[in-house]
């Protein structure tokens, strides 16, 4: 099973999922002598609360493939949390993507990337948010308790500027 946010590929792709192929190993979307392959999906399981890319939270889905997934130095197991674990605010986690390196950049990189951050408890980060609302571009977000908010204050190294199909993995 693979994890993925659901908000960029509902509804723009198949609700079929028999049609969708997963790249296992990818780092280099543009070098295809690098090591990976392609899997097709038996089933896409989204969160039953999951409403759309509009909406905030719930935003997880577990893909199915038809085959196990070879292990190799390229690919490798990411643990899920055990049922009731709850992630500590200061607590490192890394998120993984493809995405811009630069805000308001027009090109997404080709290479992955990957950033580590950390847990920001809801409400200070609801309290970050309300100073962005106050600058030139007003931002009104509500942190929900079912989102786990993870950033530096100083900004600059993040995953918004990522991909919304990236990977967050708690250390």
């Amino acid at each position: 099973m693979s994890i993925f946010s659901p908000n960029p590929f509902y509804p723009h792709l198949s609700s079929d999922p028999s049609s969708w192929i997963v790249r296992i190993g990818e780092h280099d979307m543009l070098n295809e002598s690098m090591e990976h392959y392609d899997m097709s999906v038996a089933h896409v399981y989204v969160h039953p609360q999951y409403q759309s890319a509009s909406s905030s939270g719930y935003d997880i889905a577990l893909v199915k493939l038809t085959k196990p997934v070879k292990l190799s130095r390229y690919v490798n197991i990411a643990c899920l949390p055990s049922a009731g674990e709850e992630v500590q605010p200061g607590q490192v986690c890394i998120s993984v993507g493809w995405g811009h390196e630069i805000d308001g950049a027009k090109n997404i990189s080709t290479i992955l990337k990957h950033v580590g951050v950390p847990i920001v408890p809801n409400d200070q980060c609801t309290m970050n948010y309300a100073t962005l609302r106050n600058g030139p571009n007003p931002i009104d977000v509500t942190i929900e308790s079912n989102v786990i908010c993870a950033g530096h204050a100083e900004g600059g190294r993040d995953a918004c500027q990522v991909m919304n199909n990236d990977f967050f993995l708690i250390l």
